[in-house]
């Protein structure tokens, strides 16, 4: 399979994407820092808060309104509108005037338009891939996010600081350049399913029943914490890992000249994960091909609770660096097969919703590493290193039970 065989509407989807998270990598990182430089630390994870919790609750808007109007509106509306917020945060962050709190609430506005538009964006990618495609679209599409992520993490800490004002009307620009081709060529992919909700005069309790339904899907539920526990393990790199580095790692000499600290080593593996997932996904890509999905999905996971279980309490420069190496092959591995299992578990007329609970497990995952962070100065490293061992055990566990279970296993005998 090839980029250039795929439809119009999923290579404009794959491009437009690349470039819509390095829009949104150079000004997301940087807002808790914007924020705590005029109101602290405290009111700016205050803040931070409110953020979170309105992109959660517009995930789920624009998964409802998606399913029953379509993607196209849902996608263009946010995109256009995010470009009139970002444009006007560039004029109240310009040479003429800098106000912070309408910076704040424009910031809001366009974060929540980022999450309405995401669950429609994710569904399209199902709706107009066939099993098939689909582990390949994700595997290009998992790369292209690495890679956009390095490109912004490098423009935006070169140009934060001294050019905010410039970094923001880049990017509405560019929000306006993907809005002109979202508009061009990308077509309506909704299915045409016909809903009959049950309270036709009431929109809210359709909206509560639909994603009452998805909740309470007991595979999906067991994929969702599956994932949930697999995120968990991943985000203490950015949480436990990332302070353990700092302020237990020995300052070493790398090769006898150059010393390292904790920060540095940390930076390093951000930087070895980023770059590793990119060119291990080109180098490795015909070689696995010839296993079954089934083996190369529970390898990829052990290998990658392995590889942060190592991070979790090693004071080893080269020992982390081999860890970091085998944790992002597992990566590679078992993420795409992941995304393909999900393409599989939603509902046809409800793909947005279920995209937009499952765009949750992110959020669960952060809460996990954040009390593990919490907990950590009672706790001995390798001991919160066997906990990430249980729960990527936990994950195999729930994920097995998915596959497991008839349905499921006949649609990834298909695509394998």
């Amino acid at each position: 399979m090839k980029f250039k065989n795929l439809k119009k509407n999923l290579k404009v989807r794959i491009v437009t994407g690349f470039f819509q998270r390095i829009i949104s990598q150079m000004i997301v990182p940087f807002i808790s820092v914007y924020l705590a430089s005029f109101y602290g630390a405290t009111i700016a994870g205050f803040l931070t808060i409110i953020i979170i919790i309105t992109g959660i609750l517009s995930s789920f808007l624009g998964g409802y309104v998606s399913d029953n109007k379509g993607r196209r509106p849902v996608i263009l509306i946010a995109e256009f509108t995010s470009f009139l917020a970002l444009l006007l945060m560039a004029l109240f962050n310009s040479p003429w005037i800098i106000n912070p709190i309408i910076t704040y609430i424009l910031f809001l506005v366009s974060n929540a338009l980022t999450f309405f538009s995401k669950p429609a964006l994710d569904a399209m990618v199902i709706d107009i891939t066939t099993p098939k495609e689909r582990k390949y679209v994700f595997s290009i599409n998992y790369w292209s996010i690495n890679l956009s992520i390095s490109i912004a993490a490098i423009i935006g800490s070169i140009f934060y600081q001294n050019y905010f004002f410039e970094v923001l009307v880049s990017c509405s620009i560019g929000t306006l350049v993907i809005f002109i081709v979202f508009l061009l060529f990308i077509k309506e992919s909704k299915p045409d399913i016909i809903l009959k909700p049950i309270n036709e005069n009431s929109p809210t309790n359709n909206f509560i029943r639909d994603y009452q339904k998805i909740i309470m899907n007991p595979i999906f539920l067991k994929f969702f914490i599956a994932s949930v526990l697999m995120l968990g393990i991943e985000s203490q790199l950015m949480y436990y890992i990332s302070v353990r580095l700092t302020e237990d790692f020995p300052t070493t000499k790398l090769f006898h000249q150059w010393s390292l600290s904790g920060l540095e080593v940390y930076s390093f593996l951000r930087f070895e994960n980023t770059i590793g997932v990119v060119v291990l996904a080109l180098c490795f890509k015909s070689v696995l091909r010839n296993y079954s999905d089934k083996s190369k999905f529970y390898v990829g996971i052990v290998l990658f609770t392995l590889g942060f279980s190592i991070l979790g309490f090693s004071n080893s420069f080269w020992i982390l660096v081999i860890s970091m190496f085998v944790l992002t092959f597992g990566e590679i591995i078992y993420i795409p097969i992941k995304q393909a299992i999900l393409s599989i578990l939603v509902v046809d007329n409800h793909r947005t919703k279920y995209m937009a609970v499952y765009g949750l497990h992110q959020r669960f995952g952060m809460i996990i590493a954040s009390l593990t962070l919490t907990i950590s100065p009672f706790l001995n490293p390798y001991f919160i290193s066997f906990i990430m061992i249980i729960m990527g055990i936990g994950s195999v566990f729930f994920y097995r039970s998915v596959i497991n279970e008839k349905e499921t296993k006949q649609l990834l005998e298909k695509i394998s």
